[in-house]
């Protein structure tokens, strides 16, 4: 499990910022491609990892 504050220091690392609520997940974008963090609890590992091959990230 990933915890939602470290995946996010490691989108606003790589230029992300926030951008509006979803339902059960905040949206964050790079002004090209967004992605959708749940917003409670941590973040499986394997969709994590998926999030940042998807959008080259680094971290």
């Amino acid at each position: 499990m990933v915890k939602r504050r470290d995946a996010l220091k490691v989108l606003k690392e790589n230029g992300w910022w926030f951008d509006r609520h979803g339902h059960n997940h905040d949206i964050y974008t790079n002004g090209h491609h967004s992605e959708s963090i749940s917003r409670h609890g941590d973040l499986n590992k394997v969709t994590w990892e998926k999030i940042m091959k998807r959008n080259n990230l680094k971290g």
